[in-house]
């Protein structure tokens, strides 16, 4: 077991945001969650990379055992590190009067895998390591990290998370802002998988259910309201205000498979819901 919650509250210094949550996340397992602005969600996944405080009821339990290894991607991600660094500007007092701070190069290379060191000591040479490449940021590793706009810093973030070998990764709305050749290749990364890393993915109102999620968690008012393993499922009983109604309403034509799913761990059908696949389905980007 990666997480386990049991009756927990979120707090936010002495405001509970959430109570009685009750989750867990199992080895390989890929989660969405989702839920409206005000919902309860983004602190939900503030809270489980540390950001927030998760309090057991007398009754509850709480358990983490990625421990410090889990790195949050989003925009408060990347508003926290802009504001980290002019805190830390020194240009009064160097030479010139001009400090650039940190960059993605010494960034990244604070966080390097103990291989990686060894490969890229004190991050020389990183333009050639895979996720640099792949995050697209060799062009910018010398730049300082305050100059860099909100979409740099969000595929630095990215990137360190990668080659930190982090065993817990969470994504904010990670397809917010990206192009159709962008997401599509972030999409086949989670698809694939990051070796050693299991990824949580939020997402207020996607239009679809990505084809690397395993397991849903919908929180509305406060509260958990749906969770469920699935692989591409839709639920046809839940809540007409449920993200599976908004998905069955906009995208049941043609993209899904009128089957049920099956419980491989049982292999029987559930009793509870009705269940349909879709077709290798890719959530589309959220317009701002």
């Amino acid at each position: 077991m990666g997480i386990f919650l049991r009756n927990c509250d979120i707090r936010d210094g002495t405001n509970a945001i959430l109570r009685s949550v009750t989750f867990s996340m199992r080895d390989g397992e890929r989660w969405l969650v989702t839920g409206t602005n005000d919902s309860g969600a983004s602190a939900l996944i503030s809270a489980l990379a540390g950001k927030k405080e998760i309090l057991p009821s007398d009754d509850g339990s709480y358990e983490n055992r990625f421990g410090d290894s889990v790195a949050l991607v989003s925009l408060e991600a990347a508003a926290w590190l802009i504001e980290e660094e002019r805190r830390r500007d020194d240009s009064d007092f160097v030479e010139g009067g001009v400090d650039i701070g940190r960059t993605p190069r010494a960034y990244i290379a604070e966080t390097l895998s103990p291989s990686d060191v060894v490969r890229y000591p004190a991050g020389r040479g990183l333009e050639s390591h895979p996720a640099v490449i792949q995050c697209g940021i060799a062009r910018i590793l010398d730049r300082g990290l305050k100059y860099l706009s909100t979409g740099e810093i969000r595929r630095t973030l990215f990137c360190r998370a990668l080659t930190s070998k982090i065993r817990l990764l969470i994504l904010d709305e990670p397809f917010d802002g990206l192009d159709a050749a962008s997401r599509d290749s972030l999409s086949r990364l989670l698809s694939d998988g990051i070796p050693g890393t299991q990824t949580i993915v939020a997402m207020d109102s996607p239009d679809g259910i990505p084809n690397f999620i395993s397991h849903v968690l919908e929180i509305s008012d406060g509260k958990v309201s749906f969770q469920k393993y699935t692989s591409f499922i839709q639920s046809y009983n839940h809540s007409d205000t449920s993200i599976f109604a908004r998905v069955s309403s906009s995208l049941g034509r043609s993209s899904f498979l009128q089957e049920p799913i099956r419980d491989n761990r049982n292999n029987a059908a559930s009793k509870d819901h009705e269940y349909v696949a879709a077709d290798n389905f890719i959530a589309p980007v959220i317009v701002l």
